[in-house]
């Protein structure tokens, strides 16, 4: 076991985000059979399911760790590109959560049964966010009433700037 650490290091130093650095160097190091077997069960289970036809829900895991520490740390908002993000996650979870709900059996597939239980129970949170916030961070109009008030507004004053030019 001596210089898994380093090991660990190096590898984290491949890693695309902070989140997957993280994970790489938090990891452990199994060494008796049983606890290898029950570490791999869960991903033995998945793959068993995916071979034979299940079609996990399409995944879009964008890194929300920045806007996380700063709420952490106290800050009171976020922008709505980070909202954004945090809908399109909790939507993603949420999605994984319900369809290995579907599919767990404690007999057939007790390790992954056992993890997706884990999951958060996010029910509406993604869409509720979604609504308000688009996926590409857009305030919907239709989300925030006064706003699409004023945008009115501003269109009909431009048209009316633009025809007082015109003449």
């Amino acid at each position: 076991m001596l210089g898994l650490p380093g090991v660990f290091a190096q590898v984290a130093e491949y890693c695309a985000g902070e989140a997957g650095r993280r994970q790489v160097l938090a990891s452990r190091v199994y060494t008796d059979p049983p606890s290898v077997l029950a570490e791999r069960a869960p991903a033995v289970e998945l793959r068993r399911l995916l071979e034979s036809g299940f079609q996990p829900p399409e995944l879009d895991l964008p890194e929300i760790g920045a806007p996380l520490g700063r709420l952490r740390r106290g800050a009171p908002t976020l922008d709505p590109e980070e909202l954004a993000a945090v809908g399109r996650l909790a939507a993603t979870t949420e999605a994984i959560r319900g369809a290995l709900a579907e599919v767990a059996d404690p007999v057939e597939r007790p390790a992954l049964s056992a993890q997706s239980a884990q999951l958060p129970l996010l029910g509406s949170l993604g869409a509720d966010l979604l609504r308000v916030v688009g996926v590409d961070g857009t305030i919907q109009d239709h989300a925030v009433p006064e706003l699409a008030r004023v945008k009115r507004d501003l269109r009909r004053l431009q048209l009316q700037i633009e025809t007082a030019a015109a003449s």
